[in-house]
């Protein structure tokens, strides 16, 4: 897989500034991108909340997704009746399922950086760079000094 990130000219100047060889630039660049990534995984947003209430009866998007998570142990679900709340239930009690993370779960499911939308994320890989493609010549945009690396990773740490 190909990606191309912006490196900041201080990162590419601090690298390339000793007249290194372009082997030597390009570890170093893969060094830099690689460090970026190691910062966070691969994630995908959940698009709700945990914990969570949902009813047992009827329809509800979540459902299929938040019993694989249970399955899978990331989740735990424990059942409870309470008022109905939609039209035409009113005043009628319904059993409910509260997923919540379970100790597992906290390895992969984490509040993400934003709420929007709904602010719990599930992490299941991390990119590892193989290899520097190419280095563009430094260019500079609002006052600094940009150059485009491309480069090429794989998936690594997947969670089974």
């Amino acid at each position: 897989m190909k990606r191309s990130i912006v490196v900041a000219a201080i990162l590419l100047t601090a690298l390339t500034g000793c007249g290194s060889p372009t082997a030597s630039r390009d570890g170093d660049l893969l060094a830099v991108v690689q460090a970026h990534y190691d910062q966070a995984g691969i994630c995908a947003r959940l698009g709700l909340e945990l914990p969570v209430d949902v009813p047992v009866e009827g329809p509800d998007r979540n459902r299929a997704a938040l019993e694989a998570l249970t399955d899978a142990g990331l989740l735990s679900a424990s059942t409870f009746n309470r008022a109905g709340s939609r039209l035409g239930q009113a005043g009628r009690i319904l059993p409910h399922r509260r997923y919540a993370v379970t100790r597992a779960g906290f390895v992969a499911i984490r509040s993400a950086p934003d709420r929007f939308p709904g602010g719990t994320q599930i992490c299941f890989a991390r990119r590892r760079i193989v290899s520097i493609s190419s280095v563009s010549d430094m260019g500079e945009t609002a006052g600094i000094a940009l150059a485009r690396v491309t480069y090429r990773w794989t998936l690594a740490d997947i969670a089974p």
